[in-house]
């Protein structure tokens, strides 16, 4: 029987999530409310209010209606999370009012932390708003120069970055948003970042007191898919492959499309490194663990480098479930999200046709 047709829906496997979505983007602010209330742990939290503001205008109307209406820190996290999906947007867009939402954006950021101070959310928020930090704002001026965690790594923001993956090591959005600044603004370390992060991964596994002194929130466990092989953060480095990959066709508009970034005799060591370091972290997972983009980068990557029967359990695992990202930047148009699927339906097919 010929595999499901692929599908994509930013909440993923997340069926509750998926739903309340449909309410938010009507505007309606009750259902997103109750799903954050019975949220549990971190990860799912941070993951669910990305992908609720990436909702759009309907996730902005309803945030302040929430707030105006029922007066709570989730409310204003909320605010915080679409004004800084809004601030992004713009900007990419080059939109007159860029500067004005990102200052309004970086307002209800501080808002949002003045009342949950031991919440991920509102330091993700200024990590994602910090490509678009406004000039003069605390942001920009105080925390985009913190000095390194290591001799290879640029100045930015790393206390914001600490902050955040303070109650949970793993954070997989604090690292990606770190990865994203980077890769604009100072490429070269990239990917000394990635390998420093998956090295990191395997030093945190807890910690025994809480940040600002308080937590008005996170009592609930980690909620890691951690195996012998760490977590997510092993993909990480992938990641930074792809991303890198994208912008190198970006900058030659017409190139060619065969993944020399994945099978170039040079690199090949380096990038088999990479993608058995990942892979063991897969192999760790029981079905059904596992974030789609994280398993998406791996199984493209495999089948980049043509290891085609490993990409087949990745593939099996993924299912028809569609993420744009990486196989859009693998397209004749890069970037291209229809263009992505049928590179993805090429590479699943020829994948799972592999024999045994």
């Amino acid at each position: 029987m010929p595999p499901t047709e692929p599908v994509y829906s930013p909440a993923g496997r997340d069926d509750e999530l998926r739903q309340v979505c449909d309410d938010v983007r009507l505007g309606r602010w009750w259902r997103m409310a109750e799903l954050l209330d019975n949220t549990l742990g971190v990860q799912q939290r941070v993951e669910r209010t990305r992908v609720l503001a990436e909702v759009g205008e309907g996730c902005v109307y309803a945030a302040w209606a929430w707030a105006r209406e029922a007066p709570c820190p989730d409310a204003e996290v909320m605010k915080a999370r679409a004004a800084v999906y809004r601030a992004r947007l713009l900007k990419r867009r080059n939109g007159a009012a860029a500067g004005a939402a990102a200052r309004e954006a970086e307002a209800l950021c501080w808002r949002a932390l003045s009342m949950l101070r031991a919440d991920a959310v509102p330091y993700v928020c200024l990590l994602a708003l910090a490509p678009v930090a406004p000039p003069g704002g605390l942001l920009a001026v105080n925390l985009m120069s913190d000095p390194p965690p290591d001799p290879f790594l640029p100045a930015g923001p790393w206390r914001l970055l600490f902050w955040a993956t303070w109650t949970e090591p793993c954070l997989r959005e604090a690292y990606q948003r770190m990865l994203e600044l980077l890769t604009a603004r100072q490429s070269w370390a990239a990917r000394d970042f990635c390998l420093w992060a998956a090295e990191r991964d395997a030093a945190h596994h807890g910690r025994s007191e809480e940040p600002h002194g308080g937590s008005e929130r996170d009592a609930a466990p980690h909620d890691r898919s951690e195996g012998p092989h760490g977590c997510a953060l092993q993909t990480l480095p992938l990641h930074q492959r792809a991303l890198a990959y994208y912008k190198a066709r970006q900058d030659a508009p017409g190139s060619a499309m065969p993944h020399r970034a994945w099978r170039s005799l040079d690199i090949k060591p380096a990038v088999q490194q990479d993608v058995d370091r990942a892979l063991a972290w897969f192999e760790g997972l029981r079905p059904g663990e596992g974030r789609l983009e994280d398993l998406h980068v791996l199984a493209h990557a495999l089948w980049a480098s043509t290891r085609y029967q490993e990409a087949k359990g990745v593939f099996r695992e993924i299912g028809h479930r569609y993420v744009p990202v990486p196989w859009a930047f693998a397209a004749d148009l890069p970037g291209d999200t229809h263009g992505g699927l049928k590179v993805f339906s090429r590479a699943r097919e020829e994948c799972l046709s592999q024999k045994t």
